[in-house]
């Protein structure tokens, strides 16, 4: 193989056929800790257990302690040693599909070049906070593994999408279980020929996208930089095609008004949107159109000028405008990354979120977004940009422990 490549096949950790369903788990940074205790308690064996190891401890604990991510070596030790996971003997790509009766999306599992990464071959469309990073870091490096993928978009390739939808065709799944109403499916690739068609088309690819999973591959990079070793120059991920993937609204809620009351606000609202009250919620998915649920009530904000430079991506993204309209002048946010008063909902539940978050006094206010573009995600990451955090919502999201990388 070129010392050059952007992703390449690995001997897999994954668990065996009797523990899946079990094992299988969301991604670690999707729930609260309170959802995470009640999976557990319904099932001691999920991967929570490794991935989120502050369940197994006293809820005053500190999730960022030494003694939780020994627990999480631990316990994946354990995995191993009592062959729950086992290792393939062979270097292996991953065919891993997520369908649903309404969806459907195949993508390929592989190690993802780190020297790509930093070169600016797997592209970043988003700032990571440093406090995240560490988790991460020492997450990896208490369990010796990359456990929850990092999701990747690629370019339309009608050649790679044949050949690994002719790979689902042919053969049974050797993983094929139900997560959170998703079926997660999973193929072996080792046969030497496969192997090596995939890993050319694979490497003929220009460009990937990272779509979800910063902090995992920044955390990734460190190590690798940390440790110069052929067993961390890649990280964990999975790309699928741009054709395939299904995004949904990233939608704020914000603690408080910034001193303002509820008709201030909407009169400072009114400079820049045309604002109406309305009823129900059955939204728009519209550029340029929001939403607000203040005190019980719904309105609707339409932008009154348009930015005129409709070719600048950046300023044409509407959480980059909600952030610069107001997010930052009104609402007195200057950093959503670092300030507490601010906190993110998305998912096909989120509207059912906002209301009870604003209803129960947690929240004074929530914003409904629509959603972000694949083609303004790409766009913006090719021109070297960065976009608010928390511009998009991937659904489905990948299984934990479905497939690891031993470092």
């Amino acid at each position: 193989m070129s010392d050059y490549f952007i992703g390449k096949p690995f001997k897999g950790l994954r668990p065996t056929i009797n523990f899946t369903s079990k094992l299988i788990a969301p991604p670690y940074d999707v729930l609260s800790r309170e959802q995470v205790k009640e999976i557990v308690r319904k099932n001691p064996d999920s991967f929570l257990r490794v991935s989120r190891a502050e369940v197994d401890f006293d809820e005053c604990i500190n999730p960022y302690c030494d003694e939780v991510y020994q627990q999480a070596s631990k316990n994946f030790s354990e995995l191993l040693t009592s062959d729950i996971i086992r290792a393939d003997e062979k270097d292996s790509f991953y065919v891993y599909k997520i369908s649903s009766k309404h969806h459907a999306q195949t993508g390929l599992v592989f190690g993802a070049s780190i020297s790509a990464y930093l070169d600016g071959r797997i592209k970043r469309h988003e700032l990571t906070r440093q406090k995240k990073e560490l988790d991460r870091i020492k997450q990896i490096e208490a369990v010796q593994a990359q456990t929850g993928p990092v999701m990747l978009i690629h370019r339309e390739n009608k050649i790679l999408k044949s050949i690994l939808n002719k790979i689902t065709l042919e053969k049974a799944s050797e993983i094929n279980t139900i997560l959170e109403n998703w079926q997660h499916e999973l193929w072996v690739i080792n046969n030497a020929q496969q192997v090596e068609q995939i890993q050319n088309h694979l490497n003929s690819i220009q460009e990937l996208y990272i779509a979800d999973g910063h902090h995992r591959s920044a955390a990734a990079s460190k190590i690798f930089i940390k440790r110069k070793t052929q067993t961390t120059d890649c990280f964990l991920a999975v790309t699928f095609d741009e054709t395939e993937l299904s995004i949904l609204p990233y939608n704020r809620v914000v603690r408080d008004l910034n001193q303002l009351t509820a008709n201030e606000f909407l009169t400072k609202l009114s400079e820049t949107f045309e604002v109406n009250k309305i009823t129900g919620d059955n939204f728009l998915n519209q550029k340029y159109c929001y939403f607000i649920y203040l005190e019980k009530s719904w309105y609707q904000l339409q932008l009154r000028q348009i930015p005129q430079d409709i070719d600048n991506v950046l300023e044409n993204l509407d959480t980059h405008i909600i952030e610069e309209s107001i997010l930052k002048p009104i609402l007195g946010i200057k950093d959503v990354r670092t300030d507490d008063r601010i906190d993110f909902v998305g998912g096909p539940q989120s509207t059912g979120k906002i209301i009870n978050l604003v209803d129960s006094a947690v929240m004074k206010i929530g914003i409904v977004l629509p959603t972000t573009a694949i083609g303004e995600l790409i766009k913006i990451s090719d021109n070297g940009q960065l976009m608010p955090p928390k511009s998009t919502w991937f659904e489905p999201k990948l299984a934990d422990g479905l497939v690891s990388l031993k470092i």
